[in-house]
C-alpha cells in the first residue's frame, strides 16, 4: 500500500489537544468553524511551514488552522485569524505582502497584507463541481483523456472534502500550482481568484503523490513517489518525471543554478548537478525523514532538516557537509534562516538558534 505523503507529520501532530476540550462532545466541521484563538504559549504550538517576509517577520502556520506572525525574528508571536480550522501545511510568499496557505480539506487561503487577514480561495466540498466542470468544459482535450481525469477527481474528491493539499508554490503575483496526494494538481493564473484542475499538464498516469513543489531558476520541480522528480519549464509548465534511481518517496526538493537537492525518508539525499536530468545518492548522515531542504543564497548552502531534528549544512557544490547533531527529539517541519540565527519550526513549536553552532561544525570539516 503506497504511503499517503505527509502522513508522518500530520498523523503525529494529532495527539497535540489545545484548548479544543470544548468541541469533544459534538464534531464541527474545521470548513466551517475559524480557527481557535490561543492567549499563550503560542510558541509551543505544532508548526507545519515557516517563512521570512523580510527583515525579521516570520509567519508560521500550522495545525487546525493556527497562523502566527512574529515582527522580531521569532522571539514574539501573535497569532491572526485564520477563517478555518483546518490543519495548514504549506505556504507561498510573493513578496512580504501577498501570499497563499494550503492544508487538510482542499484548502487554499490567500492574504494581501503581510498574512495580517485570510480569505478562503478553494475548499474540498467546492473542488469537486469545479475541478470536473472545467475538464467536462473543456473541448481541448482527447475525450479518453478528459474522462479518465474527471474520474480521478471523483475518486480524489467525491467522498467530501478529506485530501490535503500538502504544497503550495507561486512563481510569481498570479501563477500557483498546489498538489496532494494521489495526482492532485490545480493552477491559478490571476493570484488564486480561480483555480482550476492540471492534471493534464503532467505525465503522471499512476496518478503519484505529489509532496513538494519547488523552483530552481526558470524550472519547477514536483518531489514524488517512487524515484520520480516532476519537471516542468516556469512558462511552458508541462511537467514530465524524471526517473533518480531511488526507490522511495521524496518529500522536500530546493537548489540553485545547475543544483537540484531532493530529500526522503531515512535521510536519504538525491542530487543533480544539471537542472533535474540525471541524479544520483548523496553520502548524508541523516538517519531520518529530510522534511525541508532550503537553499540559502546569502550563506551559499543547502540546510536539511530531519523529522529527527537533525539540522545538515551543504555547501552549495555539495562537495562538504557538516551536521548539527539533534540537541533534543522534535520533529523538524521547516526552517527559515535569519541574519545570525535559524528559526525552526516543529511539531513541538518554534525555537532559534545562533548560526554559530553550525559554522563552528563547519569550520572544522
Amino acid at each position: 500500500m503506497r504511503q499517503l505523503a505527509g502522513a508522518l507529520v500530520v498523523c503525529l501532530a494529532t495527539s497535540f489537544e489545545p484548548a479544543y476540550q470544548a468541541l469533544a462532545q459534538g464534531f464541527t466541521d474545521p470548513l466551517d468553524t475559524p480557527a481557535l484563538l490561543h492567549r499563550e504559549a503560542l510558541d509551543s504550538l505544532p508548526v507545519q511551514a515557516l517563512a521570512s517576509l523580510g527583515g525579521d517577520k516570520l509567519i508560521a502556520v500550522g495545525m487546525r488552522g493556527v497562523i502566527l506572525l512574529s515582527e522580531d525574528g521569532g522571539i514574539h508571536w501573535r497569532q491572526v485569524q485564520a477563517p478555518v480550522g483546518s490543519d495548514l501545511l504549506d505556504l507561498s510568499f510573493v513578496s512580504s505582502q501577498q501570499g497563499w496557505v494550503v492544508g487538510q480539506d482542499g484548502v487554499i487561503l490567500a492574504s494581501s497584507d503581510g498574512g495580517n487577514t485570510w480569505t478562503k480561495q478553494l475548499d474540498g466540498r467546492q473542488a469537486l463541481d469545479q475541478l470536473t466542470r472545467y475538464y467536462r468544459e473543456n473541448s481541448g482535450l482527447d475525450e479518453q483523456v478528459r474522462d479518465g481525469l474527471v474520474q480521478q477527481l471523483e475518486t480524489n474528491l467525491g467522498t467530501g472534502p478529506v485530501l490535503p493539499f500538502l504544497s503550495v508554490h507561486f512563481s510569481g503575483a498570479n501563477d500557483g500550482l498546489a498538489s496532494g496526494p494521489f495526482g492532485m494538481l490545480v493552477a491559478s493564473e490571476d493570484g488564486g481568484q480561480h483555480w482550476r484542475p492540471a492534471l493534464h499538464e503532467i505525465d503522471n498516469p499512476d496518478f503519484l503523490h505529489l509532496n513538494a513543489i519547488g523552483q530552481v531558476g526558470d524550472q519547477l520541480f514536483i518531489a514524488s513517489e517512487q524515484g520520480v522528480v516532476f519537471k516542468a519549464d516556469v512558462r511552458e509548465r508541462h511537467f514530465r518525471p524524471v526517473t533518480t534511481g531511488h526507490v522511495g518517496s521524496f518529500f522536500s526538493i530546493a537548489g540553485h543554478g545547475d543544483v537540484v537537492l531532493a530529500g526522503g525518508l531515512g535521510g536519504v539525499l538525491y542530487a543533480s548537478h544539471n537542472r533535474g536530468e540525471s541524479w544520483a545518492a548523496l553520502s548524508t548522515p541523516l538517519t531520518q525523514l529530510v522534511t525541508r531542504i532550503e537553499f540559502d543564497p546569502q550563506a551559499q548552502r543547502f540546510i536539511a532538516i530531519s523529522a529527527g531534528g537533525e539540522v545538515l549544512s551543504i555547501a552549495a557544490d555539495l562537495h562538504e557537509s557538516s551536521l548539527q547533531p539533534a540537541r533534543a527529539p522534535m520533529l523538524y517541519t521547516d526552517v527559515a534562516r535569519l541574519p545570525g540565527r535559524l528559526v525552526f519550526a516543529s511539531i513541538q513549536g518554534i525555537t532559534r538558534d545562533s548560526t554559530d553552532k553550525l559554522q563552528s561544525q563547519e569550520g572544522k570539516q
